[in-house]
């Protein structure tokens, strides 16, 4: 009888490999739970689910170059390795932008009266930096279409 491996996510990169996975094949959940040793039961579920589905992912994706994506509500998917590129930059725009958006927001949301004279310019650079954030990702970047086509980034 072979010993199962610790910590749980090695065991489970070991059955995920030995099930021969081909890009699009999906990692349900389900799957997840049982391979790292998850109980949904149990008091820390969600976050033990995090650490060691995050673990997993970034072991097939370091080690083995296996990209995967979640599919809300059911589990990851495989990407192909054609893909990966796009879709790597394209998350990374989307988080970029998201992350730009919310810091627009608190700069806008600032109460300026309570500022000194070089904190206003300080404030109304920073909005002005990151307003630009946004439109120079907007549908600028070319990488690897043919034609110079567009990536399109989600919103």
């Amino acid at each position: 009888m072979n010993a199962k491996k610790y910590p749980d996510y090695v065991q489970a990169v070991e059955d995920f490999l030995a099930a021969k996975p081909k890009a699009g094949d999906l990692i349900s959940h389900e799957w997840l739970d049982e391979h790292l040793g998850l109980d949904k039961d149990a008091r820390h579920y969600s976050i033990d689910k995090m650490h060691r589905v995050g673990a997993f992912r970034k072991t097939l994706l370091t080690v083995y170059q296996i990209d995967t994506k979640s599919m809300i509500g059911q589990g990851y998917y495989v990407i192909s390795p054609k893909d990966q590129t796009e879709i790597a930059l394209a998350d990374t725009i989307t988080h970029i932008r998201k992350a730009s958006l919310s810091g627009l927001s608190r700069c806008v949301n600032t109460r300026r009266a309570e500022l000194t004279e070089s904190g206003i310019k300080e404030n109304e650079l920073a909005i002005t930096a990151l307003s630009a954030i946004g439109p120079a990702l907007a549908g600028q970047l070319r990488i690897g279409k043919k034609g110079g086509e567009r990536l399109s980034i989600p919103e």
